[in-house]
C-alpha cells in the first residue's frame, strides 16, 4: 500500500509541475488578450468576448492557486516521515534532572522572575494543546468532508466532460484537475498529519508536566527562602524582655513586636497551606475537566447505552467547593495590607513617638532599636501578605474552576440521563429473553422441587419463601 502512495505521488508530482507552468503562460496569453480587446462599450461582441476572457483567466488563476496548495501539501507529504521520526526521538529522550543545587543560589527576586517565565511558557504550551486538540478531534470529520468534496467534484467532471474544446472549458477542466490534485494530496497528507500532531500533543504534554514539575520546586525553594528570611530577621530583633521591664513605653513597643512577629509566621503559615491546597486542587480540577471531556466525546460518538456510564460519572463529581474561607482569608490579609501600609507610613513620616521626656539616653536608643525591628517586621509581613494574597486568588481561581466544571457535569447528565437508554432497546429478541427467564421460575413452583421436607438438609426453605413471596405480590395487585 506504500508502495502504490509513493507511486501515486511521484505521478502527481510529475503532472502538477507540467500543469503549473502551462497555467501561468495561459494566464499571461489571456491576459494580453484581454488587454488587447478594443475599449468600446457599445458592442456586444466584445464585451461578451471580454467577460470570456475574464472567466478564463479567473479560473486559470484560481488553478494556480491550487497548483501552490498542491506543492506546499507534497512538500508536508515529503518531510512528514523525518518530522515523525525527529518528534518521536525528542520524546524518547530523558529529561535532565532540575539543579537544585543552582536554584538555590538565586537571590528572592531572580526566582521569581524565573518562576514568572515559566508560567508564561506553561500559558503557551497550553494554548498549543488546545489547537492540537481541537485538529485532532475534528481530523476524522474533515476525512469524511475532503472525501464527500472528491466524490462530487468526481461526479461533476464525469457529467460536464469536455463536451467542445473551447477555451473556457479547457480552462475550467484545468480548474476541475487542480481542485482534484488539491484535494487527493490533502486526503494523502491528512494521515501523517494526524500522527504528527499526535506526537506534538505528546510532547506539549511531557514538556507541560516538566514545566509542573519545575514551577512546584521553583515554589517550594521560594517558600524555605522567604521563611529563612524572615527567621533571620525574626533572630536578629533587638528584643529582650529582661530590660522591657524598665520603662512601660519600652515594653510596649516590645510586646507590639512581638505581635507582629506572630502575625509574620501566621501569615507565612497562611500562604504554605494555601499553596497546598492549591496543588492538590489543580490535580482534582485536571481529572474533572478530563472525564467530562471523555464523556462528552462517549455522548458524541457512541451508538451503546451510555446511562449506566452517566450514573458512574456522576458518582464521581465532587460536591462544590466552599470559597467562603478563601475569600475571608484574601479579606484578611488585604485588611492586614493596608494597616501595615498605614503603620510603615507613620513610621516613614515620624508621627511614632519616639522621644520621651523621662527616658534616659540609653532608653532612647533602645526604643529607636526597637522601632526600626518594628519597620522591618511590617515590611516583611507586607511582602508576605501580597504573596499570600496572590496565592489565594489563584487558589480562589482553581476553586471556582472545580465549581464550574462540575456543573457543567450536573447540566450534561440532566440534559442527556433521561434521553439515554441504560439497557439496550426493546427488539424482537427481547420477548425470546423473558421467556427463557421465566421456564427457571415455573421449575421452582413444582411442588417436587418447592417443598421437601423428607430430603437431608433445609434446601426447601428459600424456595418456600420465595413462592410466599409470589403469592403476597400477586394479592396485593389484585387487592389495589
Amino acid at each position: 500500500m506504500k508502495i502504490i502512495s509513493r507511486w501515486l505521488f511521484l505521478i502527481i508530482l510529475c503532472v502538477s509541475a507540467a500543469t503549473l507552468a502551462s497555467n501561468q503562460e495561459l494566464i499571461s496569453l489571456y491576459q494580453q488578450r484581454l488587454e488587447q480587446l478594443p475599449s468600446d462599450e457599445n458592442n456586444p461582441a466584445i464585451q461578451q468576448q471580454k467577460e470570456v476572457y475574464q472567466k478564463i483567466l479567473s479560473a486559470y488563476k484560481e488553478a494556480a492557486i491550487l497548483e501552490e496548495k498542491a506543492s506546499q501539501l507534497k512538500a508536508r507529504l515529503e518531510q512528514q516521515p523525518d518530522a515523525i521520526q525527529r518528534l518521536d526521538d525528542d520524546i524518547k529522550q530523558q529529561n535532565a534532572a532540575i539543579d537544585q543545587a543552582e536554584l538555590q543560589q538565586k537571590t528572592v527576586a531572580e526566582l521569581e522572575q524565573l518562576l514568572t517565565l515559566k508560567k508564561a511558557s506553561t500559558l503557551e504550551l497550553e494554548q498549543s494543546r488546545g489547537s492540537l486538540q481541537q485538529q485532532i478531534n475534528q481530523s476524522d470529520q474533515k476525512l469524511i468532508t475532503l472525501r464527500e468534496q472528491l466524490v462530487q467534484l468526481k461526479q461533476s467532471s464525469t457529467a460536464t466532460d469536455k463536451q467542445n474544446n473551447s477555451p473556457l472549458n479547457d480552462a475550467l477542466f484545468s480548474l476541475r484537475a487542480a481542485k482534484n490534485q488539491a484535494l487527493e494530496l490533502e486526503v494523502l497528507s491528512l494521515p501523517g498529519q494526524n500522527d504528527l500532531n499526535r506526537l506534538r500533543l505528546n510532547k506539549i504534554n511531557r514538556d507541560l508536566k516538566n514545566n509542573q514539575t519545575f514551577i512546584e520546586a521553583l515554589q517550594d525553594i521560594l517558600q524555605k527562602k522567604r521563611r529563612a528570611e524572615a527567621e533571620k530577621t525574626l533572630e536578629t530583633l533587638g528584643i529582650d524582655n529582661n530590660n522591657a521591664a524598665q520603662h512601660p513605653r519600652i515594653s510596649a513597643q516590645v510586646t507590639e513586636n512581638q505581635s507582629l512577629s506572630d502575625t509574620l509566621r501566621t501569615t507565612l503559615a497562611t500562604n504554605e497551606t494555601a499553596l497546598k491546597q492549591r496543588r492538590l486542587l489543580d490535580s482534582q480540577l485536571n481529572i474533572v475537566t478530563q472525564s467530562y471531556v471523555a464523556v462528552q466525546q462517549q455522548l458524541q460518538l457512541s451508538t451503546q447505552p451510555l446511562g449506566v456510564e452517566l450514573r458512574k460519572y456522576t458518582r464521581r463529581l465532587s460536591q462544590p467547593t466552599s470559597t467562603e474561607t478563601t475569600r475571608e482569608n484574601i479579606n484578611k490579609l488585604r485588611l492586614l495590607n493596608l494597616e501595615v501600609s498605614r503603620s510603615l507610613f507613620n513610621l516613614d513620616n515620624n508621627n511614632e513617638p519616639v522621644a520621651v521626656p523621662i527616658l534616659s539616653s540609653n532608653e532612647t536608643s533602645q526604643l529607636q532599636q526597637l522601632l526600626t525591628d518594628k519597620q522591618k517586621l511590617l515590611t516583611r509581613i507586607r511582602e508576605a501578605s501580597n504573596v499570600g494574597i496572590n496565592e489565594l486568588s489563584q487558589l480562589l481561581s482553581t476553586q471556582e474552576q472545580i465549581n464550574e466544571q462540575t456543573r457543567l457535569g450536573r447540566e450534561l447528565i440532566a440534559q442527556h440521563l433521561l434521553w439515554i437508554p441504560s439497557i439496550l432497546p426493546i427488539s424482537a429478541d427481547w420477548f425470546l429473553e423473558i421467556a427463557q427467564g421465566v421456564i427457571p421460575l415455573f421449575e421452582l413452583l413444582k411442588p417436587s422441587q418447592t417443598i421437601s421436607p423428607w430430603k437431608p438438609g433445609n434446601q426447601w426453605i428459600p424456595k418456600v419463601a420465595l413462592l410466599l413471596m409470589l403469592c403476597f405480590f400477586a394479592f396485593m395487585v389484585n387487592r389495589y
